[in-house]
């Protein structure tokens, strides 16, 4: 055992304020015999303490990837403080240890706390996205997705709607119906976790929702429809997302509308993003530039998982937007609201193959330059007029 670890360990028993970085940092990389210190004497420090010191962990992890609290976040996933055990699970957010499983499905499934269980079902989905791409043994798999099904079925709202943003990962009838229910659920909350799942899903059978959620009324909603855009990678979408960097009054919105527009690429979205580097809006000027470097590296990890419906598809969702066929989207700026969303009852529980009328606009979300009509880029003049 080191005795800086030792030592570091000790000092925060007697911290009265706020944990510095560099003593932190100290307990990074621990060997296995400072796990074991930390894992005899970490519970003698006050709760408040612990929490702080997991969060100054996370925090400490994200700016300096050099640093590595593995160890002693798996430890503190036993702390009988559920802040600390929430902390825990967050800070494990890039540990892809196959063996992490059991124990993040143990506190999905037996935690006393909400907070703790939603955070691991959102920490699960990264495994849920493996076992898709192979990366997890089925029995493995197979215990995860029943688990997360379970649940969403759950009475805490946070915890269901977490278990389905990382069930979005698989593309199959099930899960779709799942997006489909929580879509039309009654609270906001349940509605956004559905469009996020859309965009997850990297099934464009969303796009119609998708791009209407880009005109709600609700700021949050806005945000994760401009998310769910980018990942769908909707050319469409991108005269809407120029107006809501241009117009919406939320930084957040603005901000999340930028990253679409690298993830969309493309000539257009590539002006606009040039326009705003260049521009005096500081958090809008380095959001461009990173939408940028995104675009310039190349193909995000989805784009191979993007998925195109099959011919002959009947199923649609009892609320998909039912706009223009053309795809176009509403001008935010007109008086007259969105159309609906329309409910269609379904006569059984079966979900007969789900992609009706899907064909009808799919292949209008070619960006391809040459078939660009002049009057096509008239939205980035009046973007450039706005900004």
């Amino acid at each position: 055992m080191t005795a800086e670890f030792r030592a570091a360990l000790e000092e925060l028993g007697r911290i009265n304020g706020d944990i510095s970085p560099r003593l932190i940092a100290r307990l990074s990389s621990g060997d296995p015999e400072d796990v074991a210190w930390f894992r005899d004497h970490f519970g003698d420090l006050d709760a408040a303490v612990r929490a702080a010191t997991l969060a100054a962990m996370v925090e400490s992890a994200e700016t300096d990837y050099e640093l590595d609290y593995g160890e002693l976040y798996r430890v503190a996933l036993e702390d009988n403080s559920p802040d600390v055990r929430r902390r825990a699970v967050e800070g494990l957010w890039e540990d892809e240890r196959l063996d992490l499983i059991r124990r993040l499905l143990a506190l999905l499934e037996n935690d006393a706390s909400d907070e703790v269980r939603a955070a691991a079902a959102t920490s699960l989905g990264r495994f849920v996205y493996m076992a898709e791409c192979d990366l997890v043994d089925g029995d493995r798999a197979m215990r995860l997705r029943a688990a997360l099904l379970r649940a969403v079925a759950e009475q805490s709202l946070d915890v269901a709607r977490r278990a389905l943003e990382s069930l979005a990962y698989i593309n199959d009838e099930s899960v779709t119906r799942l997006i489909d229910q929580a879509y039309a659920h009654d609270h906001p909350l349940m509605r956004q976790s559905a469009v996020f799942a859309m965009g997850r899903s990297a099934d464009r059978f969303w796009s119609e929702t998708v791009l209407a959620e880009l005109h709600s009324d609700d700021a949050a909603m806005r945000f994760e429809a401009a998310r769910a855009a980018g990942e769908l990678r909707l050319p469409r979408a991108l005269p809407v997302l120029a107006r809501l960097v241009a117009r919406d009054r939320d930084a957040e919105v603005q901000s999340m509308a930028i990253w679409a527009l690298g993830e969309i690429g493309g000539r257009r979205a590539r002006e606009i993003l040039e326009r705003l580097a260049e521009g005096d809006d500081e958090a809008q000027s380095v959001a461009a530039h990173e939408a940028l470097e995104a675009m310039d590296l190349g193909s995000p990890e989805f784009d191979m998982f993007i998925f195109e419906p099959e011919e002959g598809a009947e199923y649609v969702p009892a609320h998909i937007h039912s706009g223009d066929a053309s795809g176009d989207a509403p001008d935010p700026d007109e008086d007259e609201s969105l159309e609906e969303h329309e409910e269609e009852d379904l006569e059984d529980d079966s979900l007969p193959g789900y992609r009706r009328e899907f064909e009808r606009y799919t292949d209008e979300d070619d960006d391809s330059d040459e078939d660009d009509d002049e009057n096509d880029d008239d939205w980035i003049d009046e973007f450039l007029e706005l900004t």
